[in-house]
């Protein structure tokens, strides 16, 4: 389940929506906590990369802290929010089986067994089901991320120095740190005792969500996060459910290591190379292609700049005032500019798309996409796109 997108997000938010038309504790203790009493070892089921007749490392936990009783109540959410985000960023692994369901126009429901080293930012999935998924690996967190399909016996290598990790893996610390613990209360889930807790972004984000988790009340992990938001008026809720939940065990280095199957076939992805800027001069005097220069609104200043060179080669210029973001960006494109109303842009047809509070319109003009995207009404960003039109 991603996080709801903080502001700095919503720079990213135009360039995607052209890509797109253009084609996842340590139990330390905290006030309260018990003597540990249990040491848990996890036994790792054979991975895709793992011949069957290959003896199977096995993880054993460090100790973790194992609560004879429940912790201390809290005072309050404040006082909440902080042990949550100790104990968060203080979990060096953990692995886990995760579910997720999405209930939109169609329901669709997908379960992953993960191992995550925070530490280094290292990660690896393999996806149980559905059917035709099952198999599948991803493992990522160096420079290289390799992603393989079991179905069609296929390898992606992906070369990228700042691959990092992925929001399957830092969800957890995401959301300790970029939310807020607003509201919470004692519940039961499964069985489990749990602090029932909502959520909201540490800054204003570009699309209205409601994020509810249940904190394990023992590990303050989040073995269940709920987020329902709104696209394009219609309402998209999903549930991400962790079990089996392993915390700082120790993680062979093999499970972070992919070797293709002699029989696969791999591709190799170049990774385009991107430049940020900090001024709009800087930006025009180091690309070829013109930069647009938008009329935007009073109040607003530009804050940073980005190019993707590649096939097709992407601009993104951010300007933000007190509140709130705005986001033009420029594509090497001219192809679908998706769903959304129609409106005219100066002389040329473009669509008007909504996300939340966030309104997008796109256009394009003389072998390039264009977009703006921001909290603004209607006739305010359709002004602004005019503005720049061409270029």
């Amino acid at each position: 389940m991603p996080p709801r997108p903080s502001r700095p997000v919503l720079a990213a938010l135009g360039v995607a929506a052209l890509l797109l038309t253009a084609g996842c504790l340590s139990g330390a203790g905290g006030p309260g906590a018990a003597t540990d009493t249990v040491e848990p070892t996890a036994t790792q089921t054979p991975s895709a990369d793992t011949p069957a007749d290959e003896e199977t490392p096995t993880e054993t936990a460090t100790p973790t802290a194992t609560r004879t009783s429940t912790p201390a109540g809290h005072e309050s959410a404040a006082e909440l929010d902080a042990e949550f985000e100790s104990r968060m960023t203080s979990l060096d692994t953990f692995t886990a089986v995760r579910t997720q369901t999405i209930f939109g126009n169609e329901t669709t429901t997908s379960t992953t067994e993960l191992w995550a080293r925070l530490s280094t930012g290292e990660y690896r999935t393999e996806v149980i089901a559905p059917e035709d998924r099952a198999g599948n690996v991803v493992v990522g967190g160096t420079e290289t991320v390799w992603s393989y399909s079991e179905e069609t016996n296929q390898v992606t290598k992906l070369d990228r120095p700042d691959a990092g990790s992925n929001v399957s893996a830092t969800v957890v610390s995401s959301l300790a740190t970029q939310y807020e613990v607003t509201d919470y209360e004692e519940a039961t889930v499964d069985g489990r005792e749990t602090y029932r807790v909502t959520l909201v972004p540490e800054t204003e984000g570009s699309v209205d969500a409601t994020v509810t988790a249940h904190l394990d009340r023992e590990t303050y992990f989040p073995v269940v996060v709920e987020q329902s938001y709104d696209l394009e008026n219609r309402t998209v809720t999903s549930r991400t459910e962790y079990e089996d939940v392993t915390l700082n065990a120790t993680i062979p280095d093999e499970r972070f290591t992919f070797e293709p199957p002699e029989n696969a076939t791999v591709e190799t992805v170049d990774v385009p190379e991107t430049e940020s800027f900090e001024s709009l001069d800087a930006m025009r005097e180091s690309v070829d292609a013109s930069v647009p220069d938008p009329a935007v609104p009073d109040g607003y200043e530009f804050t940073q700049g980005n190019v993707v060179h590649g096939d097709n080669t992407s601009l993104t210029l951010r300007y933000e005032n007190d509140t709130a973001t705005l986001a033009v960006s420029k594509l090497e494109s001219t192809r679908s500019t998706g769903d959304g109303e129609n409106v005219t842009v100066g002389e040329h047809d473009g669509r008007v798309r909504t996300f939340g509070e966030t309104t997008m319109v796109v256009w394009t003009c003389d072998g390039w996409t264009y977009s703006v995207s921001g909290e603004l009404d209607r006739e305010e960003l359709l002004d602004l796109a005019a503005s720049m039109e061409c270029a």
